[in-house]
């Protein structure tokens, strides 16, 4: 679905996760996945991703092209209903730089973007029903970041920092996690 909203030339991964984790954007961004990944029924045609919150991940090297700098886009559909705080996407080697995306930050239900020690956090919370949502994280020419949750932007912050990290990016895991 994400695929027919932007023009995949311009894409530097895709993970799709129709039983494989492999970058279908031709990037060659393939990730090392870890033991015990489950693949479930997904809400559209095919499979899904299902990670447990503290073991299951996958990580990529870092890669010129997956460095947060200048202007970017990043789409990730999830659905949980657990209430303690996990990450979704990392990319980052400590908590106070880089780009880090979780659920259950501060109250359970609640998005956040963690970027740089700046963090943007979704105003409501109850988006771990069970239902997939779409966040979307957007910086565009000016530096304005947005967090959009379903569509609907859930705050704005300008961020002049280069999000450029030796870190890789981790996808169900923190940097911090062992």
């Amino acid at each position: 679905i994400i695929q027919d909203m932007i023009p995949l030339d311009t894409l530097s991964a895709i993970y799709n996760f129709n039983e494989t984790v492999i970058d279908e954007s031709g990037h060659l961004n393939n990730p090392t996945a870890s033991a015990g990944l489950t693949y479930i029924d997904g809400q559209w045609q095919g499979k899904a991703l299902s990670f447990n919150g503290t073991s299951t991940y996958f990580e990529v090297n870092d890669k010129a092209n997956l460095n947060f700098s200048g202007e970017f886009e990043i789409f990730v559909w999830v659905k949980w209903s657990s209430t303690t705080k996990q990450y979704l996407l990392t990319k980052r080697t400590t908590s106070s730089n880089g780009l880090g995306i979780s659920v259950n930050h501060t109250t359970a239900g609640d998005i956040a973007l963690e970027l740089n020690g700046t963090t943007l956090i979704s105003s409501s919370a109850g988006f771990n029903d069970g239902n997939n949502h779409l966040i979307r994280v957007t910086r565009d020419s000016a530096n304005l970041v947005t967090l959009y949750v379903d569509k609907v932007s859930k705050g704005t912050a300008t961020i002049t920092h280069n999000l450029t990290t030796t870190g890789k990016l981790r996808v169900g895991r923190n940097e911090t996690t062992t």
